[in-house]
């Protein structure tokens, strides 16, 4: 799910909660309320875990463009680690702005 999408079904969630039970919860028997407050510690925790995620992902994608090479050919592949290493080997002519991998497609095939 994507930030974004989360947002807004929290957004929507605390803008619902609140049309139906501000300044009405002591007429909402007590199930309800209880319901409603489970629901609510719920998406806390949810905030943070995406918080903790987050910074995660952040801090692997510094770590991949700032460790010493040697240690990036120790991490699996995948689309950050394989662009690290063309901009290793390729002698300045792979760019990370080479979004549309010109310089693969320009290489010549011997």
């Amino acid at each position: 799910m994507s930030p974004l999408l989360f947002y807004f079904q929290s957004h929507i969630w605390a803008e619902t909660s609140h049309s139906i039970f501000y300044k009405r919860e002591e007429n909402i028997p007590d199930i309800i309320n209880r319901d409603l407050y489970r629901l609510s510690a719920l998406l806390e925790v949810v905030d943070e875990k995406l918080q903790t995620i987050k910074n995660t992902v952040e801090k692997h994608f510094y770590y991949i463009s700032s460790a010493p090479y040697e240690d990036i050919l120790k991490l699996d592949l995948n689309s950050e680690t394989f662009r690290r290493i063309m901009i290793e080997n390729s002698g300045g002519n792979y760019k990370l702005t080479d979004l549309n991998n010109n310089y693969l497609s320009n290489l010549e095939v011997s």
